[in-house]
């Protein structure tokens, strides 16, 4: 179902915009171009863009998520027995560089390769984690100061304390996502 939601999305915005599948020539940002940038989607996030050149930015950005995860097991009295096994709060800081292709068309792809640092509260919360990440998606240059893009982020990371998934050593682990879609605005000036 999912699948079938991100592809709706995307013919819809197509059909909307049909000049932005075209080329086309825009103004690129230039070099020291700063920008704010949005995100929802698997929690929300917020990001500065400073452009290096009209093909790249690097990318500083804060994000926070919640996860409760309520498991429903057989009770030894008969019946079953809902137990909260994590309810708690993400915070994370990443650092990146993202490039853009193709600068002479309004809809370009868009790759950020980074690290993130974060911190967790609540029950099951990790301590503290560390990792890499990468996102890929589609940006439109709106206009000569506004962008909307769509992607997908996979990270790889490394927590102390907690539960949930992933490879665990006693109370640290090894974990590798993919989360998406992820939908973000933003604007440079």
């Amino acid at each position: 179902m999912r699948p079938f939601m991100v592809l709706m999305v995307s013919l819809s915005c197509v059909a909307l915009f049909p000049g932005a599948s075209a080329s086309q020539t825009v103004h690129a940002p230039e070099a020291g171009t700063r920008g704010l940038e949005a995100g929802i989607g698997s929690g929300g996030s917020g990001s500065l863009l400073r452009f290096t050149s009209p093909a790249a930015a690097w990318v500083h950005g804060l994000s926070a998520s919640y996860l409760n995860v309520v498991s429903t097991i057989p009770s030894f009295t008969g019946g079953t027995e809902t137990r909260t096994v994590s309810d708690f709060a993400l915070i994370d800081l990443s650092f990146g560089r993202r490039r853009y292709g193709a600068i002479d068309r309004a809809v370009r792809p868009f790759n950020t390769l980074g690290v993130t640092v974060g911190t967790g509260f609540g029950t099951g919360a990790p301590r503290w984690s560390g990792g890499v990440f990468a996102d890929l998606g589609m940006s439109y240059f709106v206009t000569e100061h506004a962008i909307l893009s769509a992607g997908w982020i996979a990270t790889m990371s490394y927590s102390t304390g907690g539960n949930g998934s992933g490879v665990s050593f006693g109370n640290r682990q090894v974990r590798a996502s993919v989360s998406g879609p992820r939908l973000m605005f933003a604007l440079y000036f």
